[in-house]
């Protein structure tokens, strides 16, 4: 059975600090490889549906506590722009279980 969505963590500069937000959404066969524009996987009332977990005001900081609390892979970290081409890049290869580095591509939590 394949994963009903694909889960992803965002960085993003604050006020100062760096704050750390996962997101799921719902893994569709997409019109569009822009993962902002594909529905929350979960139901939520908030308008931006990821929660934060961490903040702090240093840029290497911040991407270890995003490994530590989502389980994010250092390695992989790329821009926002880039994110919509590795969904495709996911997609076109017909959703394999791994990566062509090898690991386990990324899932979301079970609810």
């Amino acid at each position: 059975m394949r994963c009903l969505g694909v889960s992803y963590v965002e960085v993003r500069p604050a006020e100062g600090n760096y704050e750390i937000y996962p997101h799921a959404v719902l893994d569709t066969e997409p019109q569009t490889y822009d993962l902002d524009s594909l529905p929350a996987l979960f139901d939520t009332d908030e308008e931006d549906f990821g929660l934060l977990v961490a903040a702090t005001s240093d840029p290497a900081a911040a991407l270890d506590a995003a490994a530590d609390r989502t389980g994010a892979v250092r390695e992989r970290w790329l821009t926002q722009s880039m994110a919509g081409d590795e969904y495709r890049d996911y997609v076109l290869a017909g959703r394999p279980a791994r990566a062509p580095d090898g690991r386990p591509w990324p899932t979301p939590p079970s609810s």
